[in-house]
C-alpha cells in the first residue's frame, strides 16, 4: 500500500510541477508567449484545426495507468498521478479543463 501511495504522489508531482512551469514559462517569456499563445494558425500542436491542449496527455496517460492495472504492469499508479497531476496544472494554468480545441 505504501508503495502504491509513492507511486501516485511520485506521478502527480512529476506531472504538476514541470507542467505547470511550462505553463508560467510559457506565458511570461514573450518568445514563448508568442510562439505557443500567438496567433492560433501557427500552434505547433495544431491537428487538422484543432488544438491538442497538453492536457490531452494526462488523458492518455491516466488510460496507460489502467490499461496498466489490467497488465499487472508495476508503474500503473505512477501513470494516473502523472495524469492528474498535468491535467490540473493545465486547467489551474487555463482557467477552464479543455483537452481539444477547434481553432476557429
Amino acid at each position: 500500500m505504501r508503495e502504491v501511495i509513492f507511486q501516485f504522489i511520485a506521478g502527480f508531482l512529476f506531472g504538476i510541477i514541470p507542467f505547470g512551469l511550462i505553463e508560467v514559462i510559457g506565458w511570461n517569456i514573450p518568445f514563448f508567449r508568442e510562439k505557443f499563445y500567438g496567433n492560433p494558425s501557427e500552434i505547433p500542436t495544431l491537428i487538422l484545426g484543432y488544438h491538442v491542449h497538453h492536457s490531452f496527455l494526462g488523458l492518455i496517460s491516466i488510460g496507460l495507468g489502467i490499461y496498466s492495472l489490467f497488465t499487472k504492469s508495476d508503474n500503473q499508479f505512477f501513470w494516473i498521478g502523472l495524469g492528474i497531476g498535468i491535467i490540473i496544472a493545465h486547467t489551474v494554468a487555463d482557467g477552464k479543463l479543455v483537452f481539444i480545441e477547434k481553432i476557429k
